[in-house]
């Protein structure tokens, strides 16, 4: 059945008649307040509602459910957390090179979540990943070789699989690959080619490029002439966002502005 994510009427009445798929978006959307009020209690009696279902046919080797329980087992959707179980199901998954599954796995391991850390197997499932040509491998392979205390720092490394994750079109990509060249990390110090990926990164509207931008228009950094409406812009940008730094410097400019007007105004 084909149910829209954001019509409650329609999923109610469907998860009501027993579909489960109504029944696992609509305990979505009252986990995260998708179109309805947030409700953890709704959210869990429909999750537990279509657990049985997934699990079901997680058992039949049906690797889109084996992601969709290994989820609710790592999240405790209608069922208690159980990362030993959600692992189980990733694993399963994963062998059948279902990229979410194996993608999950990485994580579970690279963040150590609930389990020990382990960053060996984190590498080899976002390797196997990579193979496949998932960006999201790309930027993990990008990070999991740039953490500069792990024994498998390697910042060479960490620019290849950032720039293949850039090229794509990857705006976290593009902003730490901007920040390697700015800083010269695993490759030459370019300020040019720096000020570039941050640019491509900051237009998509990350908004720690925005705020690196406007510190380089704002100081002249990365060989840009001061340009302090590019500045504001940028500022703005990042602002509208929610980010506490580019308020705080607005507001400190606001009132500078105000301070200056004001003198203005009483030596006139």
């Amino acid at each position: 059945m084909n149910l829209n994510l954001f019509d409650i009427d329609k999923l109610t009445e469907a998860a009501e008649a027993g579909d489960p798929e109504a029944q696992w978006k609509l305990a979505w959307c009252y986990e995260y307040g998708d179109n309805v009020a947030e409700d953890t209690k709704a959210a869990e009696f429909w999750y537990s509602k279509c657990i049985d279902y997934y699990r079901e046919k997680a058992e039949k080797d049906d690797a889109f459910a084996q992601v969709r329980v290994g989820n609710m087992y790592s999240s405790g959707n209608g069922v208690p957390i159980d990362r030993q179980k959600a692992i189980y199901w990733y694993e399963k998954a994963a062998e059948q090179n279902h990229e979410p599954g194996m993608f999950n796995l990485g994580q579970t391991y690279y963040y150590g979540w609930d389990v020990p850390r382990d960053l060996e197997k984190a590498l080899y499932w976002y390797t196997k990943l990579a193979e496949l040509k998932n960006i999201d491998a790309y930027v993990q392979l990008g990070e999991l070789y740039g953490e500069y205390e792990s024994e498998l720092y390697d910042a060479e490394l960490s620019v290849h699989w950032y720039r293949k994750a850039a090229e794509k079109g990857c705006y976290i990509s593009q902003y730490q690959l901007g920040f390697c060249y700015m800083e010269g990390l695993g490759v030459e110090a370019d300020s040019e080619q720096g000020f570039y990926w941050l640019t491509l990164s900051a237009e998509q509207g990350y908004v720690f490029a925005q705020v690196n931008l406007a510190e380089c228009f704002l100081h002249g950094w990365a060989g840009k002439w001061d340009d302090f409406e590019k500045a504001v812009h940028w500022y703005i940008e990042a602002a509208e966002q929610g980010n506490k730094e580019a308020q705080e410097w607005l507001e400190e400019f606001d009132d500078d502005l105000e301070d200056a007007n004001s003198n203005t105004m009483s030596n006139g």
